[in-house]
């Protein structure tokens, strides 16, 4: 929510769900997600091109930030 990013966002930041939690919570939320959609990530190591995915919805999208990307282990849960 910095004074960037929403900006950036063009006001879609307030049209888009968005929620904050622990990797904790994360992880136990996950093992529920996969069984009603797919969880799709963004990685710089990742090996499928975003075009050409055809992800189960509904869709859950993690997304890290400009220096460091996602953490591994959250990587790992997509």
């Amino acid at each position: 929510y910095s004074v960037e990013a929403t900006r950036a966002s063009m006001g879609s930041i307030f049209a888009v769900p968005l929620q904050k939690m622990s990797q904790n919570a994360f992880a136990d939320l996950a093992q529920g997600w996969k069984k009603r959609g797919s969880i799709v990530a963004t990685s710089l190591k990742g090996k499928a091109d975003h075009r050409t995915i055809k992800p189960k919805a509904p869709v859950l999208i993690l997304m890290g930030n400009e220096q460091k990307g996602l953490p591994e282990s959250l990587e790992a849960l997509a």
